[in-house]
C-alpha cells in the first residue's frame, strides 16, 4: 500500500514540538517485485494486445517503486497504443505515463497528460474514463497548492463514480476532496468527506478503504485538541490494520497515538506507543521519522523528571537530524531541548534553545519560498517554449502560403469577407477568454497574497507572542510572590492576543468560509467559556448552512458573536445560552439569547460593548438589535444580506 504523507505543526500549541502527522491519499499496488520481474522476462515473447497490456502494467506498478523504468515503460505503451489507433488505448496509454511524472513530482507534466487522456474520453462518452482522469487532474492540482482548480475536478470524479456505482473509487475520491478542504482549512467539510469516505467503504466491505478517511479524521480530531476522540480512531486503525496483516505506514498511526498520549500528559503511554513506533522506523531505516519519535521518546522522559534518559534520546534524535540536514527535524529537536531545560528549571538556557528552534522555522519556510519560486520558473520556461513553438509554426504557415498559386490566391480574395467576419468573432472570444484567465489570475493571486499575510502573521507576530509569552511564564516561575500574579496576568494577556491572532489568521486563510464552519467556531469558544460556570450551550443553523462568507464578514460576524456571548457569562450569569443561525432568501439572522439576570438597555451602553457590535453589524450592511430587562434575560439579534 502505498500512502503518501505530509507532516503538520500541531495547531493547537505551535510553540510545542512537531508531531509526526500524516495526510493520507491511499491507493493500492499488488504486484510484488517478484511478480514485475517474471513479466519483464515474459515480455519479449508477447504481441499486440498482450503485449500492450502487459506494458501498461509495468508503466503503471512501477511508479511506486522505480520511477526510471516507469517512464521507460511508459513511452512503450504511448508507442504501441499510438500503433493501434485505438483512441481509450492511447487515452490509457497517456493516463499510465502521467502517473509515472507524479510519481517523479513533474505534476505539471501529468497535467498535461491527463488532459489530453480526458479530451479523448469525453469524445468517446467514457464516463468512467472521465472520472479516472478528473481524478488524477485533481491530485495534481492538489500536488501544486492549486486547490480552488483541485476541488472542481475531484468533486465531478466523485459524481460520476458514484453515479456509476464504483464504490472503491468514490471512497478514495472522497477522501481527497476532504483532504483538500482540510488544506484550505475548512475543518468542518474536510470532516464530512472524510465520514462520507469511511461510509462509503464500510458499506461495500472495503475495509482496507476505511484506513485513510480514519487516520485523516484521527489528524483532524487531533489538531483541533480533541485527543480522546483521536485515539479512539487510531486504536480502532491499529486492530484493523494489524487484522489485514498491512504494516505500510503501521508506525505513523502508532507515534501519533504516542503524540495523543503525550498532549493528555499520560507519559508511559506515549512511551509505549513511541517505542512501537521506533523499532517500525527502524526496521525502514527512516532517518527522519526516526529523529523526531528520539525526541518525542526524550521529551516524555523529561515530563517524567528521568533527565538522564531524557538527554540520552534527544542526542540521539539531534545526531539523526543533522545528519539528514531536515529544517523541520533540527527545529523539532531544539523544541524538544526546550522543554528539557524547562523541566530541569534553566530557563535561560530553554530560552537560547527556543530561539534556536524559531530560526530552524525561519529557514524552514525560506526554502519553501524558493521551492514555490523554482516551480514558477519551470512553468514561466514551459510557456516560453510553447509560445516560441507557436511563433515557429505561424512563421512556417507564411512561408508556405507565399508558395501557393494564383488560382488559391483568388479563392482567397473570394472568401476574404467570410475570413474577415470569422476573424471578428475569434478576436471577440479571443478577448472575452483573455478576461477570464485575468479574472482568473487576479483571484488566485489574491488568494495567495491572503495565504502569505496570514503566514507572515502566523510566523512572524505568532512567534513572537510566543516567546513572549514563554519568557513571562518562565520570569513568573523565578519572580517573588509579588510580583508573580502581575506577571501571570501579562502572560494571561499576551495568550489572549495570540488565540485573537489565530481566529484572524483563520478568518483570512480561505476565499470564503462556511456559515456551517463559522458556527463551529462559534460553539467551540461558547463551550469553553461557559464549561467552567455550568453553561449549558447551544447552536442551531437553518437554512443554506453551506452558504460562503467573506474573510471581512466572517471576522466581523464572529467577534460580534463573541463579544455578545462573553457578556453572557461574564455578567449575566446564566444557566443556558442558545445561538441561532438561520440562512434563508439571500439574508443571515443571528439570535443569541441567554436566560440570565439581563439588564436596562436604556441605561447601559458602555459595560457590554454595544457600541462595537453596532458598528461591526453596520460595516456589514446589516442591522443590530438588541432586548433585555432585569431578570428576563437578554436577545441579542443581527440581520444582514449575504
Amino acid at each position: 500500500m502505498f500512502i503518501r504523507m505530509k507532516k503538520i505543526k500541531s495547531q493547537r500549541n505551535p510553540g510545542q514540538w512537531i508531531l509526526h502527522l500524516a495526510l493520507f491519499a491511499c491507493s493500492f499496488c499488488p504486484a510484488s517485485a517478484q511478480n514485475l520481474d517474471s513479466l519483464e522476462r515474459l515480455l519479449p515473447t508477447l504481441k499486440g494486445e498482450q503485449k500492450l497490456s502487459a506494458v501498461g502494467d509495468l508503466a503503471f506498478y512501477y511508479c511506486y517503486s522505480n520511477t526510471d523504468k516507469a517512464l521507460y515503460y511508459g513511452n512503450m505503451e504511448l508507442q504501441l497504443a499510438n500503433a493501434t489507433g485505438d483512441s481509450s488505448k492511447i487515452a490509457l496509454a497517456w493516463n499510465d505515463l502521467a502517473a509515472a511524472y507524479v510519481s517523479r513530482g513533474e505534476f505539471e507534466t501529468s497535467l498535461v497528460l491527463n488532459h489530453k487522456a480526458l479530451d479523448v474520453r469525453l469524445r468517446l462518452g467514457d464516463s468512467v474514463g472521465v472520472a479516472s482522469s478528473l481524478s488524477k487532474i485533481g491530485h495534481a492540482y492538489t500536488e501544486l497548492g492549486q486547490l480552488d482548480l483541485a476541488l472542481p475536478a475531484l468533486l465531478r470524479s466523485a459524481t460520476i463514480f458514484e453515479a456509476e456505482n464504483q464504490h472503491r473509487q468514490l471512497s478514495l475520491l472522497l477522501n481527497n476532496v476532504g483532504t483538500v478542504y482540510h488544506r484550505q482549512g475548512n475543518k468542518a467539510d474536510a470532516i464530512k468527506y472524510f465520514e462520507k469516505a469511511n461510509s462509503v467503504a464500510e458499506r461495500n466491505d472495503h475495509q482496507a478503504g476505511t484506513i485513510a478517511p480514519k487516520a485523516n479524521l484521527g489528524m483532524v480530531y487531533f489538531e483541533s485538541g480533541e485527543f480522546d476522540h483521536a485515539k479512539q480512531l487510531y486504536l480502532q486503525l491499529l486492530k484493523s490494520m494489524e487484522a489485514m496483516g498491512i504494516r505500510d505506514n503501521l508506525h505513523t498511526i502508532t507515534l501519533n497515538m504516542g503524540a495523543c498520549y503525550l498532549e493528555s500528559m499520560d507519559y508511559d503511554s506515549a512511551l509505549y506507543y513511541f517505542a512501537a513506533a521506533d523499532t517500525l522506523l527502524a526496521e525502514k531505516g527512516d532517518m527522519k521519522s526516526l529523529s523526531m519519535v528520539k525526541v518525542n521518546i526524550g521529551i516524555c522522559y523529561a515530563k517524567m523528571k528521568n533527565f538522564a534518559q531524557a538527554e540520552h534520546y534527544l542526542t540521539i534524535g539531534k545526531k539523526y537530524a543533522e545528519e539528514t540536514g531536515s529544517y523541520v527535524q533540527l527545529r523539532h529537536v531544539y523544541q524538544g531541548y526546550r522543554d528539557f531545560e524547562v523541566e530541569r528549571g534553566n530557563f535561560e538556557m530553554a530560552m537560547n534553545y527556543l530561539q534556536k528552534s524559531l530560526e530552524y522555522e525561519e529557514l524552514y519556510h525560506n526554502a519553501e519560498i524558493n521551492d514555490k519560486l523554482a516551480e514558477a520558473e519551470v512553468r514561466y520556461q514551459t510557456e516560453k517554449k510553447e509560445k516560441d513553438l507557436a511563433l515557429r509554426d505561424q512563421q512556417l504557415s507564411a512561408s508556405q502560403l507565399k508558395g501557393k498559386n494564383l488560382q488559391l490566391v483568388i479563392l482567397l480574395l473570394a472568401g476574404g469577407l467570410l475570413l474577415v467576419l470569422m476573424g471578428i468573432i475569434f478576436v471577440i472570444r479571443r478577448q472575452k477568454l483573455r478576461r477570464e484567465r485575468l479574472q482568473q489570475k487576479a483571484v488566485l493571486e489574491l488568494q495567495e497574497e491572503r495565504l502569505r499575510i496570514s503566514r507572515d502573521l502566523h510566523d512572524n507576530i505568532g512567534a513572537e507572542l510566543t516567546l513572549i509569552t514563554s519568557s513571562l511564564e518562565m520570569q513568573a516561575f523565578k519572580a517573588p510572590d509579588s510580583q508573580k500574579q502581575e506577571l501571570e496576568n501579562i502572560s494571561s494577556y499576551s495568550r489572549n492576543a495570540m488565540a485573537q491572532l489565530r481566529e484572524t489568521i483563520w478568518a483570512i486563510r480561505s476565499e470564503t468560509i462556511s456559515v456551517e464552519s463559522l458556527s463551529l467556531r462559534l460553539m467551540d469558544y461558547a463551550a469553553k467559556l461557559g464549561k467552567p460556570a455550568g453553561i449549558v450551550t447551544r447552536v442551531d443553523v437553518t437554512g443554506d448552512a453551506q452558504k460562503p462568507l467573506s474573510p471581512t464578514q466572517t471576522i466581523h460576524l464572529y467577534r460580534l458573536c463573541q463579544e455578545a456571548i462573553h457578556n453572557a457569562v461574564k455578567y449575566a450569569h446564566c444557566k443556558s445560552l442558545t445561538i441561532k443561525i438561520e440562512v434563508a432568501k439571500g439574508n443571515l439572522a443571528v439570535k443569541i439569547m441567554d436566560d440570565g439576570l439581563g439588564f436596562d438597555v436604556a441605561s447601559n451602553h458602555d459595560g457590554y460593548g454595544l457600541k462595537n457590535m453596532k458598528a461591526r453589524a453596520e460595516e456589514m450592511n446589516g442591522s443590530f438589535s438588541i432586548r433585555s430587562q432585569p431578570q428576563q434575560g437578554t436577545v441579542v439579534e443581527l440581520q444582514l444580506p449575504c
